[in-house]
C-alpha cells in the first residue's frame, strides 16, 4: 500500500518510506507516543498521546506510523489506508483524527507532513500549524485513550517541546 496516492488525477504513487514506527516525543523521564484511540480505524478516530508499546519487537498497530520526509508524504497509520488529519480549517486548538487518506484532495490544507526541515516538527502543509501534544488534564494520567493527553493543531513554534516529534 503507497503512503501517498491520489485517486484518478494520474499522480504518481511513492512507495518511499524513510521511516516506519513509534513517532513519539518526551514526557517527564519517558517518551510517549502518536497514538490512534480503539481498535478499529476509521474516518474521525481521534488521536493522542499514550505510554509506547512493543510487540515482537516491532510497534503496536496503533502506534506505528509510515513517514517520510517533505511536502510529498502524507503520515499514515500502518496496515491501514488512514492518514492523520488537521480538520477542514487547521487552527489553534484543533482535534487531531483519522481519515481516509484517498480522500486527501477533498481538504489539501488539512493533511500532517514530516517536514523536511529535519527540526523534528510535524506540520500541516501550507500552514503555520503543527502537531501539539495538549498538555494533560490534572488526576487523568492514567486514562490514556479518553482525550487526556490529546494532540492538537497549535502555532508551530521551534522550541515548544509539545511539538518536537521524535523517530527512532
Amino acid at each position: 500500500m503507497p503512503l501517498f496516492e491520489r485517486d484518478g488525477e494520474g499522480q504518481e504513487t511513492c512507495d518511499i518510506i524513510e521511516y516506519q514506527g513509534h513517532i513519539s516525543l518526551w514526557d517527564g523521564t519517558q517518551p510517549v507516543c502518536l497514538t490512534v484511540a480503539g481498535e478499529n480505524v476509521e474516518n474521525g478516530s481521534l488521536v493522542s498521546v499514550a505510554p509506547c508499546e512493543e510487540k515482537d519487537g516491532a510497534a503496536i498497530q496503533n502506534q506505528n506510523w509510515l513517514i517520510a520526509r517533505g511536502e510529498s508524504q502524507l503520515l499514515r497509520l500502518d496496515g491501514t489506508e488512514y492518514c492523520l488529519h488537521a480538520g477542514d480549517t487547521p487552527a489553534n486548538g484543533n482535534k487531531v483524527t483519522m481519515q481516509r487518506c484517498s480522500e486527501i484532495g477533498q481538504s489539501p490544507g488539512a493533511w500532517f507532513w514530516y517536514t523536511e526541515l529535519g527540526d523534528d516538527h510535524i506540520a500541516v502543509t501550507g500552514d503555520n500549524q503543527c502537531l501539539n501534544r495538549k498538555d494533560a488534564i490534572e488526576g487523568d494520567e492514567n486514562d490514556r485513550y479518553q482525550g487526556n493527553h490529546p494532540v492538537q493543531t497549535w502555532k508551530c513554534s521551534g522550541s515548544d517541546p509539545n511539538q518536537l516529534w521524535i523517530t527512532e
